[in-house]
């Protein structure tokens, strides 16, 4: 990061003679309040990215006063970026009625290297630009610097994962791969995945991902796709505070070291309901008293053959 050291100086006002003898008189030319942009600015002078495999792009947002958002207003941006690597409109359009309009910055992020920063900075134009306010952003993208996938903990990762709240039963083999930022270690990824073939030993998939920002101690079940039904289309999964946004259920996915069991507190749903909530866990091969099923246990079926869905009616 670039620090910019301000040292003070002092201030010298100097008076002309010919101000006080009534032959000269500073003329002061107001800035005209109602020029197009002239209060357009950005909230911070500087913005930081860190982006994941698979995102081309990030946002920045660009601002105006309420005062000042009856109408549509087209702001010219100018754009340094000595990589060439980044793509930036030259004119964003903060609609009528808004306050705010983003501005997207798109790139090819398999072409970043990982863990270097890249920096481009964003301006408003001079004829659109607020003397007053933050006129100048500068923008550092950096692609996130992860370890190599390999299997968590001992036995290859390999392990038991209990479905209780949409499929049910025990399945086994489950394996848990992980990795972790190099730049922070606490910050984790996991993947669980199942056999798509049990005839292949090797034909892992994932069937669900989480992460931890300390080290995995809590875990958080980001939205994401978990089955296709014929009935109720897409299901997907997430940690329950994330579906719900009660901020009380956030820690309650963890990681036990002395059993080797996950928790994960979860919530299937689709766009009719919510077919269930509460924990599921994983539990590592080497970790538990019983010994799961051998040969392979599956858990491919929905709760009692048949799938119930609780429709919701104001929360639930």
């Amino acid at each position: 990061m670039k620090l910019a050291a301000y040292i003070p100086a002092a201030l010298m006002a100097v008076i002309g003679l010919g101000a006080c003898d009534g032959k000269s008189e500073p003329q002061y030319q107001p800035s005209d309040p109602t020029v197009a942009g002239q209060r357009v600015y950005f909230a911070r002078s500087a913005e930081a990215f860190e982006v994941e495999d698979g995102v081309n792009s990030v946002v920045v947002e660009l601002f105006r006063p309420k005062s000042e958002a009856a109408g549509e207003q087209r702001v010219e941006l100018e754009t340094t970026d000595p990589s060439e690597l980044f793509s930036v409109p030259a004119e964003v359009v903060i609609p009528a009625g808004s306050v705010s309009a983003p501005v997207e910055i798109t790139f090819n992020g398999e072409s970043l290297v990982e863990g270097t920063d890249y920096e481009l900075n964003i301006a408003v134009s001079e004829l659109s630009a607020n003397q007053y306010a933050i006129s100048s952003t500068q923008v550092t993208i950096c692609r996130a610097n992860w370890s190599e996938w390999m299997p968590f903990g001992s036995e290859d990762g390999v392990g038991t994962y209990q479905f209780s709240l949409l499929l049910q039963g025990d399945e086994y083999p489950v394996r848990l791969i992980s990795r972790s930022n190099e730049s922070n270690s606490n910050n984790v990824q996991f993947q669980l995945q199942w056999l798509d073939d049990y005839d292949d030993p090797d034909s892992w998939s994932t069937f669900l991902h989480f992460t931890s920002a300390d080290g995995g101690k809590t875990l958080t079940v980001p939205e994401q796709d978990f089955m296709e039904d014929a009935d109720y289309g897409m299901i997907s999964v997430s940690s329950l505070y994330i579906y719900n946004g009660d901020a009380s259920a956030k820690n309650l996915s963890t990681f036990d070291a002395e059993t080797g069991t996950f928790t994960l507190n979860l919530i299937y749903y689709c766009d009719a309901g919510v077919f269930g909530y509460g924990n599921e866990t994983f539990q590592l091969d080497g970790s538990a008293e019983v010994v799961p099923d051998v040969p392979a246990t599956h858990a491919r079926a929905f709760i009692n053959n048949s799938k119930h869905i609780r429709r919701l009616s104001g929360g639930f």
